[in-house]
């Protein structure tokens, strides 16, 4: 998806997430910091404004393995909150 596509994505979700159900806060984050792991209780959804994230796995050699870097207009976390899931 062009960025442009990827911007305009993440305005239409916040538009769509009724305020008051649905509180945003803007959080920042240090290089190389964890956000979450695997297995944690899903906490929201986060949109990325700045900068870049770098989704990985563990290995069965417990290595962290990239799989994506993502940026400004992406999102990640608990999709149950677009989902409308538990």
């Amino acid at each position: 998806m062009p960025p442009s596509e990827e911007i305009r994505f993440a305005r239409l979700l916040h538009e769509e997430l009724s305020p008051a159900e649905y509180a945003a806060h803007l959080r920042s984050f240090r290089a190389g910091e964890v956000i979450f792991t695997a297995g944690d209780v899903g906490e929201g959804l986060y949109v990325i404004e700045t900068g870049r994230v770098q989704i990985s796995a563990v290995t069965n050699q417990g290595e962290p393995r990239p799989l994506a870097a993502i940026g400004p207009g992406d999102f990640f976390g608990e999709m149950a909150v677009v989902d409308d899931g538990p």
